[in-house]
């Protein structure tokens, strides 16, 4: 079977799909607009929102702080399953 062999693959290209689709912002605002209707309000169009026409620079702060630690855990998670957080020294011993 053919299958198990794509489990890590398929999880990886999982992984980065939903990294690259969490903090998309370009796609939504240039077909909605601003203000988009009540079904496309996503995180980083609140935050835009919140900063650039509100004014309130605080709650924005915080939205993108939240946004940065929903980005960061599974990039984190990724970066350990590709190994591309270990330093290769040089020698070719790790």
């Amino acid at each position: 079977m053919v299958f198990p062999y794509l489990k890590g693959p398929l999880s990886l290209a999982f992984l980065i799909g939903m990294l690259h689709h969490i903090n998309n912002f370009t796609l939504p605002f240039v077909l909605f607009g601003v203000p988009a209707p009540s079904d496309v309000e996503l995180l980083p169009i609140l935050t835009y929102v919140t900063s650039f026409q509100s004014f309130r620079f605080g709650l924005s702060a915080a939205m993108a702080f939240i946004s940065l630690i929903l980005i960061a855990i599974p990039l984190f998670v990724y970066l350990r399953a590709v190994k591309l957080d270990d330093a290769e020294t040089p020698g070719g011993k790790k």
